[in-house]
C-alpha cells in the first residue's frame, strides 16, 4: 500500500480497513483498465478480418461484463460489516497502547 511505518503504527482497525479497501479498489480498477485496453486492441485486430460486426464484449468476455457497477467502477451496494471477528471493538486508546507495544517490538529496524 505504500505506507511508512509510523502512518501504519498510527492506525486504528478501521482506519487500516478502510485505507486497504480504497487501496484494493484502486488496483482493481487499474486491472479492468488493463483488460479494456487488450480487449480493444483484440477488437481492432480482428475486426478488419471479419465478415460481421463484432463487439469487444462478444469477443472477449470478462467477468466483470453485466455486472451491477457505478460509471466509477464501484459497486452500487457498498455496505459493509466493520465488527471484529469475536463481535468486540477495539477503543481508540486499546489502539493506540497497541500500536504502542509495536513500536516497542520493532525497536530502530525502522
Amino acid at each position: 500500500m505504500g505506507l511508512a511505518v509510523d502512518d501504519f503504527l498510527g492506525m486504528d482497525t478501521d482506519e487500516f480497513d478502510a485505507a486497504s479497501k480504497a487501496f484494493g479498489e484502486h488496483e482493481d480498477m487499474l486491472e479492468r483498465e488493463r483488460w479494456e485496453r487488450m480487449r480493444l486492441l483484440g477488437l481492432m485486430t480482428v475486426q478488419p478480418w471479419s465478415k460481421k460486426k463484432l463487439t469487444a464484449e462478444k469477443l472477449l468476455p470478462l467477468p466483470w461484463d453485466g455486472d451491477r457497477t457505478l460509471k466509477d467502477g464501484t459497486p452500487k451496494d457498498t455496505t459493509q460489516n466493520h465488527t471484529e471477528h469475536d463481535g468486540t471493538r477495539l477503543t481508540k486508546a486499546e489502539h493506540r497502547a497497541r500500536a504502542e507495544e509495536m513500536r516497542k517490538l520493532l525497536g530502530e529496524r525502522y
